[in-house]
């Protein structure tokens, strides 16, 4: 997650997703003619299935019982511990390990690693080929150095057509920040062929991230004709922001229902459309 602080000089509105930072691959989803994120349930007690009960709440996930979900969640739900393990399930390899005394704490656990990775999905559902102008995002960290807590981070973005941006960040505990446009600044066209850093160097503004370890992607879309109406897709007003709009797990999922639509009509790129994305990913810990 990142923290804005005073008068910031963001140039800046992208939607450009690019893997900033630490994570090279997003590891695939099997699942991507369904628009949520499939999980493969095979926890075992007699909890098991209020657990089961109480995700199947969170209406962006479906659990399954096919091995060629998403995701897998596997583990023990029975006696005085509930002790589960999300994880990949082309490899088995742990994405969160959560242990809690009842189903509720749980599934609190579990739900921001789940939006996180349901976001992974919208947005590797939505990459495209063929595009009509490239976009690129980038931090200012090798990709294989992570980022910790309370530190710095600058991006840089640069489009090869003059376009409208829209930054997002899409934080390790599931939450989205629009982090510019801002109620700092609202100038959201960018010219091609530049390389824009955000925030500048002499810029008072400041990006910090916060104390939550896991993967972090910035997304950036650029658009040639007109910005994102970002009031209408999450019924906040960027002006009366306390710096940038924060999206809570519920907001989120109807804002993605709602952008993926309008920014990719189709899986594949038509030609006149006016979207490029681009995105970067990077990891804290």
């Amino acid at each position: 997650m990142i923290r804005q602080f005073p008068p910031i000089i963001f140039l800046l509105s992208v939607v450009c997703i690019s893997m900033l930072g630490c994570a090279k691959t997003l590891v695939p989803f099997e699942t991507m003619d369904e628009q949520d994120l499939t999980i493969d349930y095979d926890v075992e007690g007699r909890n098991a299935a209020a657990l089961k009960a109480g995700l199947e709440k969170l209406d962006f996930i479906q659990l399954v019982e096919d091995t060629s979900a998403d995701r897998i969640l596997t583990g023990s739900a029975g006696g005085s511990t509930i002790d589960v393990t999300f994880a990949h399930s082309s490899d088995g390899s742990s994405i969160l390990t959560a242990q809690a005394e009842t189903v509720e704490q749980c599934v609190e656990k579990l739900q921001p690693v789940l939006m996180n990775q349901y976001v992974l999905k919208t947005l590797s559902r939505a990459r495209t080929t063929n595009q009509p102008f490239k976009m690129e995002v980038k931090t200012d960290r090798d990709p294989d150095d992570p980022y910790r807590a309370t530190e710095f981070i600058q991006f840089r973005v640069k489009s090869e057509k003059p376009c409208y941006l829209t930054l997002l960040e899409i934080a390790p505990n599931g939450k989205i920040n629009i982090l510019f446009p801002n109620s700092y600044s609202t100038q959201q066209q960018i010219e091609p062929g530049k390389w824009y850093q955000i925030p500048e160097v002499e810029s008072p503004f400041k990006i910090q991230i916060d104390p939550y370890s896991g993967q972090a992607i910035v997304w950036a879309v650029g658009n040639e004709n007109e910005p994102l109406d970002l009031q209408d897709m999450t019924g906040y007003r960027v002006e009366d922001a306390d710096g940038y709009i924060t999206l809570s797990h519920q907001e989120c999922v109807g804002f993605l229902r709602k952008l993926f639509p309008v920014v990719f009509p189709s899986r594949a790129v038509v030609v006149g459309e006016p979207w490029a994305t681009a995105y970067t990913v990077y990891r804290v810990e």
